[in-house]
């Protein structure tokens, strides 16, 4: 990832590293590695291992990831 920031501040490299630690408890993307264990419900309605993995790394925004009760 590449950010440019332009600011005439002293407290850029502080604000860079996040210190309020903004987004951490209501996350918008989910970043997941390759090879990362796929699942899908079973006939009973429960999460199970699909046997498939991811093949690539990925990132998805939240908002559209559907949510399994």
């Amino acid at each position: 990832m590449h950010i440019e920031c332009i600011s005439t501040g002293d407290d850029l490299p502080a604000f860079l590293t996040n210190p309020e630690n903004a987004g951490e408890d209501a996350p918008a993307f989910l970043k997941y590695p390759q090879g990362a264990t796929l699942f899908a419900k079973d006939g009973e309605e429960k999460l199970a291992d699909a046997k498939r993995l991811t093949r690539a790394p990925g990132i998805l925004t939240l908002s559209g990831v559907p949510v399994i009760k």
